[in-house]
């Protein structure tokens, strides 16, 4: 599909993409106390992402396989984190939220040209790291697409233990990340250990 053909009718488009990169999201908050939900999250990102390429037409296999490999290739410390039992729900949250727009925004900008493939995603994810891997944006993504809240102790946990921990861990992929999302390296000790306690506490009301 050309890009003069692709912005015919995109933002309606962009809208039904949205919707399917909420419900992969939203398909991973049941599975919170699961421990192979690091496994389950995997295949939520590859059917979402066949379903993006579907909405826009995307017909190219290499570009809807390349999605999601070159996506893990600059964030392989975060995909091995998302194994990680409980804690890593706030990873495939946010993992899951920043594929889907990555997806999105570059079909949106190239349509199906699989030339540079890597420099332009590259250039998507440097540009664009603080507002992927932001838990705030996230969770407003999430519930304007959706129409719907995510419940106050899952959304408490995510924002304290994402923008404390996970932006540090997530810091650590130096071949992509920017200043902005650096910068978050600064996570005070107090916010760390906020976002520790906050885990604990949503541990303990689960199982009470």
């Amino acid at each position: 599909m050309s890009i003069n053909n692709l912005t015919v009718g995109v933002c309606g488009r962009s809208i039904e993409a949205h919707k399917q990169v909420a419900n992969a999201m939203a398909r991973v908050i049941p599975i919170f106390w699961n421990p192979l939900s690091g496994f389950l999250c995997n295949s939520y990102e590859k059917e979402m992402i066949s379903e993006i390429c579907m909405i826009f037409e995307i017909k190219n296999e290499s570009l809807r396989d390349g999605f999601y490999s070159e996506f893990r290739k600059n964030f392989r410390f975060l995909n091995f984190l998302t194994y990680a039992p409980y804690a890593g729900l706030a990873l495939q949250f946010i993992e899951i939220y920043a594929i889907g727009r990555y997806v999105t925004m570059y079909i949106e900008r190239y349509g199906d040209d699989f030339s540079g493939f890597s420099e332009k995603t590259r250039s998507i994810l440097s540009d664009n790291d603080a507002y992927f891997f932001s838990a705030d944006m996230a969770i407003s993504f999430y519930e304007e697409a959706k129409s719907e809240s995510i419940p106050e102790d899952i959304k408490d946990y995510l924002v304290v233990f994402f923008n404390g921990v996970g932006a540090v861990l997530v810091s650590l992929e130096e071949n992509v990340v920017s200043v902005a999302l650096k910068n978050k390296i600064n996570a005070t000790e107090e916010m760390v250990s906020d976002g520790v306690n906050k885990l604990f506490n949503v541990i303990k009301s689960k199982l009470s």
